[in-house]
């Protein structure tokens, strides 16, 4: 049973890493748990790239890439668009380019992604 885009549902299982910000499609089954209710027991899951632009700034902004926070999220979303994780691997020297970050910044940036 899927739950709907803006649903809520608890995943359990072993080895879920996610991070805020990051979606992912899951595999498994709903069981219910005697004291939390029912619950998704994740068998694996895939990561899943952002499409929408708010949702390619939650992971920006996450943490998980090195030298990217809120202000840098949003000057890369507004130099590139809802390509800048595209951007991302071509390389450093494209998003040198971006007001406010250097070619160091830039490659750190960039090999975190």
């Amino acid at each position: 049973m899927p739950v709907n885009a803006g649903g809520v549902a608890s995943v359990v299982g072993s080895g879920l890493a996610l991070h805020d910000g990051e979606e992912a499609q899951f595999t498994g089954t709903w069981v219910e748990n005697q004291r939390f209710g029912r619950q998704f027991q994740a068998s694996s899951f895939t990561p899943i790239a952002p499409q929408t632009r708010e949702g390619i700034r939650r992971f920006l902004a996450s943490g998980l890439i090195r030298g990217v926070g809120e202000v840098t999220a949003d000057r890369l979303l507004d130099s590139f668009g809802d390509g800048v994780l595209e951007v991302l691997e071509k390389g450093e020297k494209v998003v040198a380019g971006v007001a406010g970050i250097g070619p160091k910044r830039a490659k750190l940036i960039c090999e975190s992604y």
